[in-house]
């Protein structure tokens, strides 16, 4: 049995909050753990204790900052937060570990990524099923399960057939089956900033044979407050957490 995390995105309340009710349970990062948030440094450093973390793009952003990557306000993000990393006293453990993330993992015929195996930003969103060419070469690894972070909604994926998929919005708490016969792909959600229209931070509990999705509550208006007393970080970012948009 293990945790998945996912887009963690510097929000230190949301983790301290998922990490205690996952407790001594081993944990697995879908990557992102930075941005946005006001306390990237303080998460990169909690990393240190998850059994594996796949690098997110912003991730390597930090390591190797490639500017025709990025948008102007995202580029002006990335560029602050390097800087305020590089200057803090432990800097060099800082930008190893983030150097260490991995491009995957697997474990047991499960495999995780941010995105995909071929883009580390290629998130899979509800409407993939009805897109198949952007969901459909997933179904083609060896893997039974694909387990994905980046869309910051948590999703199951089955392919009904030979070629149609479906999506199931999990409910919180409801064991789910991942039969070893044929595909499921799962994205996990955002622990800092979920997209789904819950502001709850979001994790999931996995074995090889089922997925359970969690949420928790964590103290929304502390992180805020620090996202709008910090010049680095765009209050928009504190704005949208309490519609988890």
């Amino acid at each position: 049995m293990h945790a998945i995390i996912s887009d963690i995105h510097g929000n230190l309340e949301a983790l301290e909050a998922v990490t205690a009710a996952i407790g001594d349970i081993d944990t697995i990062c879908l990557g992102d753990v930075v941005l946005y948030g006001p306390d990237s440094a303080e998460c990169v450093r909690r990393s240190a204790e998850w059994k594996a973390v796949v690098a997110g793009p912003v991730d390597l952003a930090m390591v190797r900052h490639v500017p025709e990557q990025w948008g102007p306000h995202i580029n002006q993000l990335i560029k602050k937060l390097r800087e305020r990393l590089i200057a803090c006293p432990d800097s060099s453990e800082l930008m190893a570990l983030m150097a260490s993330y991995l491009p995957s993992f697997e474990l047991d015929g499960q495999r995780f990524f941010h995105g995909t195996s071929d883009d580390v930003r290629g998130y899979i969103f509800p409407e993939a099923i009805y897109c198949p060419q952007s969901i459909e070469p997933i179904a083609q690894t060896k893997d039974y399960v694909h387990i994905a972070g980046g869309s910051h909604i948590p999703g199951i994926f089955h392919r009904d057939g030979d070629h149609d998929w479906r999506f199931i919005a999990p409910e919180v708490g409801v064991t789910y089956e991942l039969p070893q016969d044929q595909k499921t792909v799962l994205t996990i959600g955002s622990v800092g900033q979920p997209r789904d229209g819950d502001w709850r931070a979001a994790y999931a509990i996995i074995d090889r044979s089922s997925v359970v999705f969690h949420r928790v509550e964590y103290d929304i208006d502390l992180t805020r407050t620090k996202i709008i007393g910090d010049p680095d970080i765009d209050d928009t970012h504190g704005g949208r957490l309490p519609e988890g948009r």
